[in-house]
């Protein structure tokens, strides 16, 4: 694989807003499942991508505390 497939091939790193945005859109689907195992596998997704965007929020108030200088 070439350098430029590779770069294509390479999702770009998700941020915290994007996770939210995911976690609504499974929230808003198990609002309108009418079967409840559906509706608990949405809930389910939903709670996993507030858990992605909290991790990542965390992350990225790491990395900032090493980039500011001392």
């Amino acid at each position: 694989m070439s350098s430029a497939e590779q770069k294509r091939a390479t999702p770009k790193p998700a941020n915290t807003p994007s996770y939210v945005s995911r976690a609504e859109a499974c929230l808003a689907a198990a609002a309108t499942a009418r079967d409840p195992k559906a509706r608990a596998l949405h809930e389910e997704e939903c709670k996993l991508w507030l858990m992605l965007a909290r991790n990542r929020t965390a992350i990225d108030a790491v990395v900032q505390r090493h980039l500011e200088p001392a």
